[in-house]
């Protein structure tokens, strides 16, 4: 019942060396002979056989598989001798073609799906590590660029850095150089500044000191 359950599976039979049907899962008037001598030997297996044959506008496929003598069966049967029956199985060549084309589809979509899955993972693998502190790197220095004008208003600017990150890969490794870039270019503004900003009082003294000379001199 369960090998018939199969929906590509039509028939199984019990037959005789000389191909004589002695039994079958479901009887069939029109069933009751299979020509031995017509069946191929199936390589693969080199045991049992197939026969392919058209039947009422229908293609099936019977396979025999030999029944072996079993050792106990050695004291009235010689064990080396031809087989004592096969069992024979009726398959629909429809069903077979059909229940193909459904594992093809079947498989299609595995595999679509599969490449889909590897295909989104590598995507957001590359979105988290790579495209996204990229993109944060690039937007960062247009801030920069955006900001280096007001070093020509004399005005004390500090350029922001970008958050420290947590891994050691290679854009890690870019995100703290250019860090480092921004802390060294804060540092020496911060000195130009400071520098600058003393010439500025430097000369207010100056300025300060001749007016206080010209009033004495007149």
């Amino acid at each position: 019942d369960e090998v018939l359950a199969e929906p590509y599976i039509v028939n199984v039979y019990l037959i005789d060396s000389s191909g004589e049907i002695t039994r079958q899962a479901k009887h069939s008037g029109n069933e009751n002979f299979l020509p031995i001598n017509r069946f191929e030997m199936i390589p693969e297996t080199k045991a049992e056989k197939f026969l392919l044959l058209e039947e009422n506008d229908s293609s099936s496929v019977y396979v025999l598989t030999p029944i072996r003598k079993m050792e106990a069966c050695n004291r009235c049967h010689q064990l080396s001798g031809p087989p004592g029956g096969f069992i024979g199985v009726k398959l629909s060549l429809e069903d077979i073609s059909t229940l193909a084309q459904h594992h093809r589809i079947i498989n299609i979509a595995v595999t679509v799906i599969t490449f889909i899955g590897i295909g989104s993972t590598i995507y957001l693998t590359l979105l988290i590590l790579v495209i996204k502190p990229v993109t944060k790197l690039h937007h960062h220095i247009r801030t920069v660029k955006g900001k280096i004008h007001q070093f020509e208003q004399d005005s004390k600017t500090s350029f922001p850095m970008l958050e420290e990150p947590s891994t050691n890969d290679e854009i890690a490794g870019l995100t703290r150089d250019f860090n480092e870039l921004v802390k060294t270019i804060n540092e020496a503004h911060a000195r130009i500044h400071e520098l600058h900003q003393k010439h500025l009082e430097h000369a207010d003294r100056l300025a300060t000191t001749g007016e206080m000379a010209a009033t004495i001199a007149h």
